[in-house]
C-alpha cells in the first residue's frame, strides 16, 4: 500500500502512522502580554512535512513544479550588488571614485567568499550551491533551519559558516528543567521553537540523537549579538509545504499515470482469439488447438471455459494452420494510448501549477501559442518568481550577508564608519540580489526596450548586465577593451601579411 492511500481526504489523523510521533504541547506564558498561543489552531506539522516528502519521492508532477521554480528563482545562485544609502551615512566617502572603490571591494570580497566552499560547514558546497539546497527545502517542506557557526582561522576568507539542519531535529522538549526555565523567562515553547512575550523567536531546541535531551540554541547571542540561527518559514510557527495540500490530487494522477502506462504496454502485445459460429460451437469445444505455433516453445496449457487451448508465443511467429469449419480468427485492436489522457492530465496540472503561480506552458516547457500569449504567460510567471525571490532574500540571504560583512567590519577588513548604529549598519549593507533574467520571447524587441529604458534613465547598464547574465558592467568594459585591442592587432597583422 502506498503512502498516498493512507492519507486520503477522509482520514483525519495521520499522526498515528508516523514512526516517532512528536507531541504538540503549548506552554503559555503566565504573564499578561499582547501575544498568546492559547488560540493557536491545532496543527500537525510533522505529519504534513512527511506527506510533502513522500509526494516529492513519488510524484513526477511535484518534482517538475519544484525544479522549475528553483531553476528560475535561484538557478545557479543569486549574486549581490552593493548600493549603500550614502545619505544616511554621516562619515561616508565624499567622492564618487571613493564610493565606487568601496562597493567594488565589498562585492569582490563577497564574490570570492560565495564561490569558495567556506560557507558550507562541511566544506562540500559553495554558497551558490547551498542556495539551491535551501530553496528546495523551503519549497518541499515549507521551512528551513540554518545554524551559523563562527570559525577562527587566519586562512579563511570569513569565519562565518553555515549548517543546514534536518527539520525533524527541531523538537518539542519534554525535559522539565528546559520547560520551567522557559516559563521563568516569560517565554513559550511551540513546536520546538521558543518565543518571547511579543512572539519573536528566541531559541530552537535541536535533537542531536534520538533519546537525548535537545540542545537549546539562541537566535542571537546575548553578549556578542551575533546571529546563530536563521529560520525561513511560510507560517507563524513551523512551515507548511504546499505540496501537502496537493497530496490527494497528486496521488490520483500518479496512479492514473501508472495505469495508462501499464495499459499501453499490454495493448502493444498482439491479442487474438478463435471464434466459432453458433452451429459449430460444440465442435469447437472438442477441437481446441486449431492454431499451431511455428517453432514456439509451448508453455503451461489451460482450458478456458469455452474449451479453447491457451498458449504463450514467447516471441515466435503465429501460424494459422487449417482452422476447423466454422472457426474464425479475430484480432483485437488496442484502445491505448487514451486519446483524452493528455487533456485530462493537463487540466489538473494547470490547477496544481497555478497554486504556485506557474502557467501550464512553463510547467511543460512548451510554448505553442502566439507571441503575445507566450509573452503574457512569461510575464505573469515572472511576477511569482519575483515574490519567491524576495521571500528567499529576506528570509535567508540578507541575514547571512549581514553576518559575513559584520565579521569583516569587526576585523577591520572593511572600513564602515558608524557600523554599530543599526540604521547606519543597514545603510552600509543595502543592496540588491540578482539572478537570471526573465526569459525573452523576442530578443530583438527586448534589446530595443532596454535601450529605451536606459535612455530614459529607468535603469542602468550595470543593472542590466547583472540582470542579463550576472556580469559586472565595469568588468565587461575592461575585458572588451583588452579584446578590442587584441582584435585590432590581429587585423593589422593580417593586413600586413596580405600586402
Amino acid at each position: 500500500m502506498s503512502f498516498f492511500s493512507r492519507f486520503s481526504k477522509k482520514e483525519k489523523s495521520p499522526q498515528a502512522l508516523l514512526p516517532h510521533p512528536l507531541p504538540i504541547t503549548v506552554f503559555s506564558s503566565q504573564t499578561t502580554n499582547p501575544f498568546s498561543f492559547a488560540d493557536m489552531p491545532e496543527q500537525n506539522f510533522a505529519a504534513r512535512r512527511q506527506q510533502a516528502r513522500t509526494v516529492m519521492a513519488e510524484s513526477l508532477i511535484a518534482k517538475n513544479i519544484v525544479q522549475r521554480l528553483c531553476d528560475n528563482v535561484v538557478n545557479a545562485g543569486l549574486s549581490w550588488e552593493s548600493t549603500p544609502i550614502w545619505d544616511l551615512i554621516k562619515d561616508a566617502p565624499k567622492s564618487e571614485d571613493e564610493r565606487k572603490k568601496f562597493t567594488r571591494k565589498i562585492e569582490n570580497k563577497w564574490k570570492l567568499y560565495a564561490n569558495s566552499k567556506e560557507a558550507d560547514w562541511r566544506g562540500q558546497f559553495t554558497l551558490q550551491q547551498l542556495q539551491v539546497q535551501i530553496f528546495k527545502k523551503f519549497l518541499n517542506e515549507g521551512e528551513f533551519f540554518a545554524v551559523i557557526r563562527y570559525l577562527n582561522s587566519h586562512t579563511r576568507l570569513s569565519p562565518v559558516t553555515i549548517q543546514i539542519l534536518n527539520n525533524d531535529q527541531i523538537v518539542q522538549p519534554t525535559d522539565s528543567a528546559l520547560i520551567n526555565n522557559a516559563k521563568k523567562r516569560g517565554n513559550s515553547i511551540v513546536e520546538g521553537i521558543e518565543f518571547d512575550s511579543t512572539g519573536a523567536e528566541v531559541a530552537i531546541y535541536v535533537l542531536k540523537k534520538m533519546g537525548e535531551t535537545p540542545v537549546r540554541i539562541l537566535f542571537f547571542g546575548e553578549k556578542s549579538k551575533r546571529q546563530f540561527v536563521i529560520h525561513g518559514t511560510n507560517h507563524q510557527f513551523r512551515g507548511k509545504s504546499r505540496l501537502a495540500d496537493m497530496v490527494y490530487e497528486l496521488d490520483r494522477l500518479s496512479k492514473y499515470d501508472e495505469a495508462e502506462l501499464e495499459a499501453t504496454v499490454t495493448a502493444s502485445k498482439f491479442v487474438a482469439a478463435v471464434e466459432y459460429k453458433n452451429e459449430y460451437k460444440q465442435i469447437g469445444n472438442r477441437l481446441a488447438g486449431g492454431i499451431s505455433l511455428g517453432g514456439a516453445r509451448k508453455t503451461a496449457k489451460s482450458k478456458t471455459p469455452e474449451g479453447l487451448e491457451r498458449q504463450e508465443i514467447d516471441g515466435q511467429a503465429l501460424i494459422i494452420n487449417n482452422l476447423p469449419p466454422g472457426a474464425e480468427f479475430k484480432g483485437y485492436q488496442p484502445n491505448r494510448p487514451n486519446a483524452n489522457y493528455e487533456k485530462f492530465v493537463d487540466s489538473f496540472c494547470t490547477r496544481l501549477a497555478g497554486l504556485w503561480g506557474m502557467p501550464l506552458s512553463i510547467f511543460k516547457m512548451l510554448f505553442s501559442s502566439s507571441y503575445s500569449a507566450g509573452r503574457a504567460e512569461v510575464l505573469l510567471f515572472w511576477n511569482s518568481v519575483q515574490v519567491f525571490r524576495a521571500d528567499f532574500v529576506s528570509g535567508f540571504l540578507n541575514d547571512f550577508k549581514k553576518a559575513v560583512v559584520s565579521e569583516w567590519e569587526k576585523k577591520g577588513e572593511l572600513k564602515m564608519d558608524g557600523f554599530g548604529v543599526p540604521a547606519v549598519r543597514e545603510a552600509w549593507l543595502y543592496g540588491s540580489w540578482t539572478g537570471i533574467s526573465r526569459p525573452v520571447v523576442d530578443p530583438v524587441r527586448e534589446i530595443n526596450a532596454i535601450k529605451s529604458r536606459i535612455a530614459e534613465g529607468h535603469t542602468t547598464r550595470e543593472r542590466e548586465s547583472k540582470a542579463f547574465n550576472g556580469s559586472d558592467f565595469i568588468e565587461n568594459i575592461d575585458r572588451l577593451k583588452i579584446e578590442n585591442e587584441e582584435l585590432a592587432k590581429a587585423r593589422g597583422k593580417l593586413e600586413q601579411e596580405a600586402k
